[in-house]
This record gives structure tokens, sequence and C-alpha cells, in this order.
């Protein structure tokens, strides 16, 4: 008996961005990182002589994009004069 190729079903997703950040990620996650951020604040944390402060600022920005599967590519790899390796680069 031979059995029917296992094909996975194609995974929906986003690209969440965050303040000047963006993160590519499956579109349920995305969703729940979005309605979790909804209750954040920015914070700042400082040391003191009692330990640990925070201080709250301003909800972030945030938003949700759907990306189709052909927007969706590998970044290059690239080395400077140093050998370093960088992410990115002209396409």
């Amino acid at each position: 008996m031979s059995r029917a190729p296992v094909t996975k079903k194609p995974v929906a997703m986003c690209c969440v961005s965050i303040a000047y950040n963006d993160y590519l990620m499956p579109a349920d996650k995305g969703m729940k990182l979005v309605e979790l951020l909804q209750s954040a604040f920015a914070a700042r944390k400082d040391y003191g002589d009692h330990g640990y402060t925070y201080a709250f600022g301003e909800q972030p920005s945030v938003e949700l994009s759907l990306v189709k599967a052909s927007q969706i590519k590998a970044r290059r790899a690239d080395t400077n004069a140093a050998g370093q390796m960088l992410l990115g680069g002209p396409d």
C-alpha cells in the first residue's frame, strides 16, 4: 500500500510593526501579540538606592499587516571590509 504524500497547509503570515521594528510571524501569533500589546505601555527601568524603579510612558505604536507568501524572501548575507557578516544589503 502506498500512502498519499503529506503536504503542509500554508501558514498565513503577517508583519507586526512595533515602534520602528518589524517582525514577520504566523498571523495567528501576530494577532495575539497585538492583543497583548493593547494594554502595554513603554517603560524606563532605572536602578536607584532602593532597587529598580519603573517609569511608564505612552502606549507603543503597533501595526499588523497580512503578508502574502509571494512577498516573503530571505535576506541576503553580505560581508563588510572587516569580514563581518551583514544581513540585508542592496537587492
